[in-house]
């Protein structure tokens, strides 16, 4: 998922955050439509809202990722 790689992490990396095997996320991000548990590990894990993997907004600033679409990034935005 694009967000693990904005968040500059391999799927190694993702597994262990998630304490999962790194094929699980291979087939994870192999799928059209994952499921949304993985959906909300992955926001959480990469602090990327829940609603961008929607493709409701662009994705957040590198520069400033606390602040997406104006508003500070919080686990109330990815607890939906």
């Amino acid at each position: 998922m694009k967000a693990r790689e904005w968040a500059g992490l391999t799927q190694q990396q993702m597994a262990n955050r998630l304490g999962i095997g790194r094929r699980s996320i291979v087939r994870y991000e192999a799928q059209d439509d994952p499921p949304r548990t993985v959906v909300l590990s992955y926001a959480v894990a990469t602090s990327v809202p829940e609603w961008w993997f929607d493709g409701q907004e662009s994705p957040p600033d590198p520069e400033n990722p606390s602040a997406i679409g104006g508003y500070p990034l919080t686990l109330m935005s990815v607890a939906a």
